[in-house]
């Protein structure tokens, strides 16, 4: 299996390297079959120019890199589990700022506090805070804290 860095990963640059070799691995085909599925839809859907999508550094990227990335690489910033609770911090890609502050990072809790449903979520700008969110958050849930504390 070949580990791709979501941080660095390109899906135009791997396609035309892996496209332009006459011997592939069974890992490269692997990659390379995901990739032309992944560019098949870059071609079959049309969006505004403006792109909705973005990498790990907040660069705007299209649909096939947006597409590739959720399917095939590594989403989680970090995930634990702590006192019963899933802390899951992602990388999701899409701004959920809507139209105010770029937030393409997501730390939710899934578990329950005292017999009620946790409904916490924070969003984040870039990698260095969402991070750093969650490890905030897995430090209070460590502690016991309510998030109202925080």
């Amino acid at each position: 299996m070949i580990e791709l860095d979501p941080r660095t990963f390109k899906c135009e640059e791997t396609y035309q390297r892996l496209s332009s070799q006459e011997k592939l691995s069974d890992d490269e085909k692997e990659l390379f079959k995901k990739l032309h599925l992944c560019r098949r839809i870059k071609m079959d859907i049309s969006y505004p120019s403006e792109s909705p999508y973005y990498d790990w550094d907040g660069q705007p990227i299209d649909l096939w890199e947006w597409s590739f990335r959720i399917e095939f690489l590594k989403k989680h910033v970090g995930d634990e589990i702590i006192n019963g609770k899933r802390i899951s911090t992602v990388w999701l890609g899409l701004d959920h700022g809507f139209g105010s502050t770029l937030l393409i990072f997501e730390t939710m809790i899934f578990g329950e506090f005292d017999g009620v449903a946790e409904d916490y979520m924070m969003r984040y700008k870039t990698y260095d805070e969402a991070l750093e969110g969650h490890q905030r958050t897995c430090e209070l849930v460590r502690k016991g804290k309510g998030f109202e504390e925080e």
